[in-house]
């Protein structure tokens, strides 16, 4: 049993490698728009183009979300804009926990699987509707390393997934400072 879950693990591993080299490969070629989506009014997103697509540049536009869906509803430019883009927002700190850890220094190549069975330890959410990721680790000395698990709830992420789909966004990101 433990050869054929090693296995899953290198097999799994290897898909990511092999996706984010793709990922690379398609940016690289194919230029995407960028959207950066902030929110400085509560409940208010303001999209703006970060990367310059062909045609005029686009004025930042202004919205909530309202079933998935922008309110008002954005102009016919902005709909091809989002469409096939990558979309990347940067969550409140409030909407994000953050937690120091630190584990030995052999563990630095286990820390995916380790952090995601730990999870629901790590947060106040079961690990069905937690979102988290993590900085790189850095040494700590005596064979350690360090690191920062930020966290939020699936329902913080839910409305901007559903917004990003909706709108045919080619990928979300979200981000934590």
């Amino acid at each position: 049993m433990t050869i054929v879950s090693e296995a899953k693990g290198l097999f799994d591993e290897w898909i990511k490698a092999v996706a984010q080299v793709i990922d690379l490969a398609v940016g690289r070629y194919a230029r995407r728009p960028q959207i950066m989506l902030s929110g400085e009014i509560a409940g208010i997103l303001t999209a703006r183009l970060t990367s310059a697509s062909k045609g005029p540049a686009l004025p930042d536009v202004s919205f909530r979300i309202a079933g998935g869906r922008p309110s008002p509803a954005l102009p016919a430019s902005w709909q091809a804009a989002f469409r096939c883009s990558r979309v990347e927002t940067v969550l409140a700190s409030g909407q994000v926990l953050f937690r120091p850890l630190d584990f030995p220094k052999q563990a630095e190549d286990f820390l995916d699987g380790m952090i995601r069975t730990q999870i629901d330890r790590l947060t106040p959410w079961p690990a069905d509707d937690a979102i988290f990721g993590w900085s790189s680790p850095l040494p700590a000395g005596q064979e350690r390393i360090e690191l920062t698990l930020a966290a939020t709830s699936r329902r913080e992420i839910e409305p901007l997934v559903q917004l990003a789909t909706n709108l045919g966004a080619q990928s979300l990101a979200a981000f934590a400072s």
